[in-house]
């Protein structure tokens, strides 16, 4: 597959603790989902949005976008 041997090992064992940890996060449009039936708070969802891979500014953006008016 092109990649080095060493580095397929790190690939495997990265990917065999991320499936060990329960990796699966939910989606903005679940969290979005769990905020708007008050199961989670305004921090949760920024921080689940952070967890996510945003950046702080684009995480305000999304909450502040889907936010009531």
């Amino acid at each position: 597959i092109g990649v080095h041997p060493d580095i397929q090992t790190l690939l495997i064992a990265e990917w065999n603790v991320d499936q060990a940890a329960g990796s699966r996060k939910l989606t903005v449009a679940e969290i979005f989902r769990a905020w708007g039936r008050q199961l989670i708070d305004d921090a949760q969802v920024l921080q689940r949005l952070l967890g996510l891979g945003y950046n702080v500014d684009d995480a305000n953006i999304i909450f502040d976008l889907r936010a009531p008016v």
